[in-house]
């Protein structure tokens, strides 16, 4: 491993543990769980009480819907370079396991969403739009820098999205990032089979 390599991975290690302790403190501390509630209220009282906020959180939420990142992965796999494709294939590992294990979460805990809606198949916690957006950026950041400003606003706008639109707590969007971080790291482990070509763009 390179030094600029080792490098890079540190604040990629800090942010997984802040977010963490975050998500630790939201759940599991009684002050946590009442911020929790109250970001949650205040975020849906903000976007129901201005229209242009309501159409850019609805926007954020779109883009984090499974064909739009499906599509995110179909264009480069398609009609890009060789290392644009192996990046796809490396999103597509990472996104696959982070929504396998999204989806047995909700049946688990069965959450009900900040909205009222009370399905054990579809539970508010960990949020799937959070994993996927953070394991697309993640996996972006990692292998094309130059698009890393981008890749990370898109997915904090995915992310925000589902807290001011009530369909999540902070904490389902926080437990649902570090899970599409945890499965694409892993997928970025194993890179070299994934996609061949190594070296960050």
């Amino acid at each position: 491993m390179t030094h600029e390599r080792r490098a890079g991975r540190v604040p990629k290690l800090l942010l997984s543990l802040l977010l963490l302790a975050l998500l630790a403190g939201l759940l599991f501390t009684e002050p946590g769980r009442a911020w929790d509630l109250e970001w949650t209220q205040w975020a849906v009282t903000a976007d129901q009480s201005s229209p242009a906020l309501h159409a850019f959180m609805r926007a954020g939420t779109e883009l984090g819907k499974s064909g739009p990142i499906l599509v995110s992965l179909f264009v480069p796999a398609a009609f890009g370079t060789e290392f644009a494709r192996g990046t796809a294939r490396v999103a597509f590992a990472g996104l696959l396991g982070s929504q396998l294990a999204v989806e047995g979460l909700k049946r688990l805990t069965g959450r009900t969403r900040p909205d009222g809606e009370a399905n054990p198949n579809n539970a508010s916690f960990p949020s799937s739009h959070a994993s996927a957006a953070a394991a697309l950026a993640w996996v972006v950041t990692a292998r094309h820098r130059r698009l890393a400003p981008w890749a990370v606003v898109v997915a904090f706008w995915v992310c925000a999205s589902r807290v001011f639109l009530g369909r999540h707590f902070p904490s389902d969007v926080v437990a649902g990032a570090l899970l599409g971080i945890c499965f694409a790291s892993l997928a970025l482990r194993f890179q070299d089979r994934l996609a061949g070509a190594r070296t960050v763009r």
